[in-house]
């Protein structure tokens, strides 16, 4: 405060009629206010001078006494979020006395002079990682409050392997179980579809489940010549999705690929029979054979003996 009179007698600085300091030769003067003894809200505070005639003078000014923080909201995405493409963060600041707010993403800060706003965040141009976003608000007392989340960045889309199933040629009403390895280093898998159909019918899906390093599930029987469409959708924990291309199968008859008697097959029983002839001439012409030699030695033995 200042006060100047050559004759001062007394002056007397009061808030809110309360006494806080007075003086009795003119100068500049400082005097500590505690404003912790003060509610917030409006008070006065009044400069009063007398000096030795008794002239008189007043000064009174309004001041706010404000010792709350302000309210920092990160509305969303919420703490611990996995996030992909573009994110909307929802702001929220609430103080009666609001003065601005901070928002600090890795090392980019934007400032807004409204309570509530939205940004917009492209996390296509930052990369894949962890991330710190804080809300910082600020009144007018100089008075602040902070808010910070943890989010995970993850752009990547799972990669997805080759799927293969058994059998790979079902028979009538034979189930076919399908497997693919997927591989997601990012913010992990969150599930896995299986998406099947008979040709000609609308998709069906079922949830596939992770067993020896594959992600497996069962299509379940058709009936003979049934063409069967699938192929498996992934969704990681930020949203990225991909999914394999269609493979289909068709289903064969209950015996289709064993071979059934018919009239053109050769019958057992006449191979059997054909087999006994050739035996049969074989042996009479051994005999017959061997009668011819026995039948010579006779002759020249007789021969010899009339010489």
């Amino acid at each position: 405060v200042c006060v100047q009179d050559d004759n001062l007698l007394t002056a007397k600085l009061t808030v809110d009629e309360t006494f806080l300091a007075e003086w009795n030769t003119a100068g500049q003067y400082v005097c500590p206010l505690d404003t912790a003894t003060l509610d917030d809200g409006l008070h006065v505070l009044t400069l009063e001078a007398v000096d030795k005639a008794g002239n008189t003078a007043k000064h009174a000014i309004t001041v706010t006494v404000d010792n709350t923080s302000p309210t920092a909201e990160i509305q969303s995405p919420p703490n611990g979020s996995y996030l992909h493409g573009t994110v909307l963060i929802k702001l929220h600041a609430e103080d009666p006395n609001f003065d601005r707010m901070e928002l600090k993403i890795g090392e980019e800060i934007h400032v807004w002079e409204i309570k509530d706003q939205t940004f917009v965040w492209d996390t296509n141009g930052y990369s894949d990682g962890t991330y710190n976003i804080t809300l910082t608000v600020f009144d007018k007392a100089g008075n602040k409050a902070e808010s910070t989340i943890t989010v995970m960045v993850d752009n990547a889309v799972p990669i997805m392997g080759d799927v293969s199933w058994t059998p790979t040629e079902p028979k009538e009403n034979e189930t076919v179980k399908v497997f693919v390895a997927i591989v997601e280093d990012g913010s992990g898998i969150k599930n896995v579809m299986l998406w099947f159909r008979r040709l000609g019918e609308g998709w069906q899906s079922m949830p596939m489940i992770l067993e020896n390093g594959n992600w497996t599930c069962t299509i379940p029987g058709y009936d003979e010549n049934a063409i069967i469409t699938f192929y498996v959708e992934c969704f990681d924990k930020a949203g990225n999705s991909a999914k394999t291309p269609e493979n289909y199968y068709i289903v064969k008859a209950a015996g289709e690929g064993v071979i059934a008697p018919s009239a053109e097959v050769f019958p057992l029983y006449w191979l059997v029979l054909i087999i006994l002839v050739i035996f049969t001439i074989l042996a009479s012409t051994a005999y017959y054979i061997r009668k011819r030699k026995r039948a010579s030695a006779t002759t020249n033995y007789f021969a010899i003996t009339s010489l």
